[in-house]
């Protein structure tokens, strides 16, 4: 599928993704893998493959491979990334929702009305949808776990949920300005604007940043900070179309 057939809420982020594609490969199974409660599993759907190693019912590693279409290889890398640290249940239920909010470009309209799911968004985001519920079911035969419940939240630290927003702000914005310094961009290339509920990070761009940059910086310093705070922080562009009205924690 070429990226300029893609819906345009999407195109920017899909373009971008596609540009540092890091999950494609295979797994191989490790010696001793059902004593560490590891298990490989794999589906396929029209030659792509999605390969997930989980420990009991948490998604430890994805990678992804087959895919010859560009921008596919793209959303797939994203889909990826997004299924580390969720429960299967999880990852079959929801993550598809995830995939599309998160390379949804939130300052143009929305594609569809109400709850964006991978049937109405556009047609690139179901087939990782069908590979991540073929493993499910999968999952399900191997282990005899067919317990469809699913009450998950990302789980965050006490301590973290327990900080006024200021603090939240104060832990976060070093990370922002080391993220920076490694890309040599800037310190106020990008700011902090709000952290809804403790897990949802709102930041914004200078006016200069172009549109086809911000996705790639969203997600890689999305990357970073959960390596470094160990939450599953998730980062956003703010939507305000006046940067001027834009506050800075």
């Amino acid at each position: 599928m070429a990226i300029d057939t893609v819906a345009p809420v999407f195109r920017a982020a899909i373009a971008a993704a596609s540009r540092d594609v890091r999950l494609e490969g295979r797994l191989e199974a490790v010696p001793h893998e059902a004593a560490q409660n590891l298990a490989l599993y794999e589906a396929e759907d029209g030659g792509v493959h999605l390969q997930l190693r989980l420990k009991k019912r948490k998604i430890v590693e994805a990678v992804h491979s087959g895919v010859e279409d560009l921008a596919e290889r793209g959303v797939m890398d994203t889909f990826c990334a997004l299924l580390v640290g969720l429960p299967i249940q999880e990852a079959a239920d929801h993550a598809g929702i995830h995939l599309t909010e998160r390379l949804r470009d939130s300052s143009q309209p929305r594609p569809a009305r109400g709850i964006l799911t991978p049937g109405n968004a556009d047609p690139i985001f179901r087939r990782p949808v069908r590979l991540i519920r073929k493993i499910h079911e999968s999952y399900q035969d191997a282990s005899g776990d067919h317990d469809v419940e699913n009450f998950w939240n990302p789980v965050f630290s006490k301590d973290w949920l327990k900080l006024p927003l200021e603090d939240q702000a104060a832990r976060l914005k070093p990370l922002l300005v080391e993220f920076l310094s490694e890309r040599e961009q800037d310190k106020d290339d990008l700011y902090l604007t709000d952290i809804e509920n403790g897990s949802r990070v709102i930041i914004a761009f200078a006016e200069h940043i172009g549109h086809d940059e911000k996705p790639s910086l969203i997600m890689d310093l999305e990357r970073k900070v959960r390596n470094v705070t160990g939450q599953r922080l998730e980062f956003y562009m703010a939507e305000m179309k006046d940067t001027n009205r834009i506050r800075r924690l």
